[in-house]
This record gives structure tokens, C-alpha cells and sequence, in this order.
């Protein structure tokens, strides 16, 4: 088992958005500073989960194997654009220099479209989505990629 930190570093900024975070509760402007991460590291996990059943099935799997290769090895930090605005740009770079769509019978169109139809979380919870195929994927030589995206993507077929 991997040792995990006691401790993180923050920047300024991050420290002064943990503790302005408004949180449940009458006293929350009470709430200990640890108490507000554990709170912002719940909900976001608890977030990325509902998403993810939100988007169960939207994509086959052929849409998301086109997905998954525009994004390999492309991080997000969400600095200068929105996570819908990345996957699209990344998604339609990756469709004009390369033909693996064609291959795998996607409709450019039809898989731009839906990405345009994505929330904002839906689009970063995606991305995430994709991070966790390829931890999978670099850690499984038992199941084929198919199953791995299948299980992450929960996807049509």
C-alpha cells in the first residue's frame, strides 16, 4: 500500500477559498479549517459519483474509445477554459488528425454534439472518467480495454 501524506500544501489562494467556502449549517462560519476540506473533499467525491450515473449510457462505446485516445496523456487544470470547451477542442482536434472515428463508426457530428450538450461538471466528471480508464487500464492486462471502458463508461453498446 502506497504511504499516504499527512499533510498537503496549499497556496494563498486555495487556503482563502477553503476558508470562505459556505458550508450546511448554522456555525459554519465556526467550522475548523480540516472539518471544511473534509467537507469539500465529500461533496466533490459525492458529485463526481452522481454525475457519473447521470451520463450512464449517453455514450457508446465507440464514442467513448474516441474520447479516451484524443485525451491520452492530455491533463486538464481548468486555468483558461471551461472542461466542456477542452474536451470538444481536444476531442475535434483529435477527429480531424486522425481516422480512428471512421474506423470505430462514430458520427463526428453526433459525438460533438453531445459533448456540447454536457454541463460543465459532466464535462470535467468525463475527463475524470477517462483518467480512470487508463489507471485501470495500465493496471489490468486481464480484461480487454473494452471491458474497462464498458465498466468506467457503463456504455451502450
Amino acid at each position: 500500500m502506497v504511504k499516504q501524506p499527512k499533510s498537503i500544501s496549499m497556496d494563498d489562494e486555495l487556503i482563502k477559498l477553503i476558508q470562505n467556502l459556505p458550508i450546511p449549517g448554522r456555525e459554519n462560519h465556526q467550522q475548523s479549517f480540516s472539518k471544511r476540506v473534509e467537507f469539500m473533499v465529500d461533496s466533490f467525491s459525492k458529485m463526481l459519483f452522481w454525475t457519473k450515473r447521470e451520463l450512464d449510457g449517453n455514450f457508446t462505446t465507440e464514442e467513448a474509445l474516441v474520447i479516451i485516445e484524443a485525451l491520452n496523456g492530455i491533463g486538464y487544470h481548468g486555468a483558461s477554459v471551461s472542461p466542456t470547451g477542452h474536451l470538444i477542442g481536444e476531442v475535434s482536434a483529435y477527429m480531424e488528425l486522425n481516422n480512428s472515428y471512421v474506423t470505430y463508426k462514430v458520427e463526428k457530428e453526433d459525438l460533438l454534439g453531445k459533448l456540447a450538450k454536457l454541463t460543465a461538471f459532466q464535462s470535467f466528471t468525463l475527463l475524470s472518467m477517462t483518467y480512470e480508464f487508463w489507471e485501470l487500464n495500465s493496471d489490468d492486462e486481464e480484461n480487454p480495454a473494452r471491458d474497462i471502458i464498458d465498466q468506467v463508461f457503463n456504455s451502450k453498446k
